[in-house]
């Protein structure tokens, strides 16, 4: 079993949307005028990008069922536990459903999150070798490592 958490917790946590969502002005952020299109645009991809279920992370969305009272929510991949099948069988009731293909893009959303493995990253000097090398003969305006 996975949590489902409501968009707004997870947005009000993310850097990224913050970040976006601050750089506007105050009448924007309460809905009294539009942000401008370059805003807009920037505020749209972040937004679709979540909602797309594209890349593996540890939410997959989870449109709202007002009928259930369900809001857009997201199911946290790292918020899971688990419970007896008895006892699942014997106090559960289905109150909604997950259709196909969303049943399959969630499965395989999770099985991508968890079977990840970690990697050591490539630092310092050698890092920045092989981007120098990948990206000649083009000069980038970053520093060399030490």
């Amino acid at each position: 079993m996975a949590y489902i958490i409501p968009v707004s917790f997870i947005l009000d946590r993310d850097d990224e949307w913050l970040s976006l969502k601050g750089s506007l002005a105050p009448e924007v952020q309460d809905g009294s005028t539009r942000a401008s299109k370059t805003k807009s645009d920037k505020l749209e991809k972040f937004v679709g990008k979540l909602i797309d279920n594209d890349e593996p992370r540890r939410n997959f969305y989870l449109k709202g069922m007002p009928q259930i009272g369900l809001p857009d929510s997201f199911i946290d991949f790292q918020q899971i536990t688990s419970i007896p099948f008895d006892h699942v069988q014997k106090h559960a009731k289905v109150i909604a459903k997950l259709n196909s293909p969303w049943r399959e893009k969630l499965a395989t959303h999770y099985a991508g999150y968890m079977m990840r493995i970690g990697v050591e990253r490539i630092e310092g000097a050698a890092r920045t070798q092989i981007i120098e090398n990948l990206t000649a003969p083009i000069k980038l305006a970053v520093p060399p490592a030490t």
